[in-house]
């Protein structure tokens, strides 16, 4: 499933339309409406049922979200970690030296 298309469903739920999902995600309604429609899809049951002009999540929807927002928080937590790893520099470092005999034009009394 399309972790996008689990954002917009989480959005659903907690804004109640879809027309303010499309105002929060920078979206228009019949895009949103679209990207329901293709996570009802990728899930293979329906999320959604009409109530009257609005949609209500069905018990299908309502488990989804719920996984949804488990979902949302490990990638944020997986996100975090990488941006640790890109913060900090981790490995060896080796360094080589090869010995110079120094000349003695440079060094008076050596």
């Amino acid at each position: 499933m399309n972790v996008e298309r689990l954002r917009i469903l989480a959005e659903l739920a907690d804004r109640g339309t879809v027309a303010a999902v499309a105002d929060a995600m920078s979206m228009t309604p019949s895009a949103v409406s679209q990207q329901l429609k293709l996570l009802a899809r990728e899930a293979g049951v329906r999320l959604l049922e009409p109530d009257g002009r609005r949609l209500r999540l069905t018990d299908a929807g309502r488990a989804l979200v719920l996984r949804t927002d488990e979902v949302l928080a490990a990638l944020a937590r997986a996100t975090a970690e990488m941006d640790r790893y890109r913060a900090s520099p981790r490995g060896r470092v080796r360094v080589a030296l090869f010995p110079r005999p120094v000349p003695r034009s440079c060094c008076p009394g050596y």
